[in-house]
């Protein structure tokens, strides 16, 4: 009788000390829906004062600029309702879902606008190049830094423009992304560095914030340029304002 409710006691021991285990190894669940409550019209370094461009970046700038004034050039996520790419798809004043499963391991999200969908594979290295094709969202790979959810994404196209204004990148993209819930998980935080020696001096960074919608439904089905969501409750905000 005694040998067996020592048995017993020493198993339950076992199964609390796993049970301490897997929770003290669970991560944090991002999946939900998340909506900006503010957005700023173009990109702007958090807390580092001006985008250092490099002497060819400035040049690339100032000439996407002025052809996409003169109509030379159109902004192709736009017009053609194309994949904005990273880090702009995080400007978006529509709301997005992320998705975590565990068959496969991966996140993924889904952007409303443009009915963009990122897979991002929880994988210690990028696909070979010369097999993988480059695409307006680049190729994903992701692991945690404890609670935060880093995502490293390389191999764009050179479709896509960096933010609305004409921000440019070359083919040596590549944007880090630090990922993590705050406010007892209501809030979603997204911080974005930015490496392109081509057009940048050195690595710099964005944050974006988004608010947990509970309430709202992701609508990938509708075409760019109808009439979908009223999106006047999402501030608009000049950079660094």
């Amino acid at each position: 009788m005694t040998k067996t409710f020592g048995a017993v006691l020493a198993a339950t021991s076992v199964w609390a000390m796993a049970g301490s285990a897997v929770a003290a190894s669970a991560k944090p669940d991002l999946t939900g829906v998340w909506w900006a409550t503010s957005l700023a019209d173009r990109l702007q370094p958090e807390g580092e004062g001006a985008i250092p461009f490099t002497a060819a970046g400035r040049a690339a700038y100032a000439e996407r600029q002025a052809a996409l004034k003169a109509g030379e050039a159109v902004d192709r996520a736009v017009q053609d309702c194309l994949p904005a790419g990273v880090p702009r798809a995080w400007m978006t004043a529509y709301p997005f879902q992320v998705l975590q499963t565990a068959g496969p391991d991966q996140v993924t999200v889904m952007y409303e606008e443009n009915r963009g969908l990122r897979p991002i594979r929880f994988r210690d290295r990028h696909f070979d190049t010369e097999l993988w094709d480059p695409s307006y969202m680049g190729e994903s790979v992701a692991r945690w830094d404890g609670d935060v959810l880093v995502v490293d994404t390389t191999n764009f196209n050179d479709d896509t423009m960096l933010d609305p204004t004409g921000l440019p990148h070359g083919d040596k993209l590549h944007v880090t992304e630090r990922i993590r819930l705050l406010d007892d998980g209501r809030q979603l935080e997204v911080v974005a560095t930015v490496e392109d020696p081509e057009m940048y001096s050195r690595p710099w960074s964005v944050r974006f914030a988004y608010a947990r919608r509970d309430d709202v439904q992701v609508k990938p089905d509708w075409v760019c340029g109808e009439p979908h969501r009223d999106v006047s409750s999402v501030r608009r905000a000049s950079a660094g304002g």
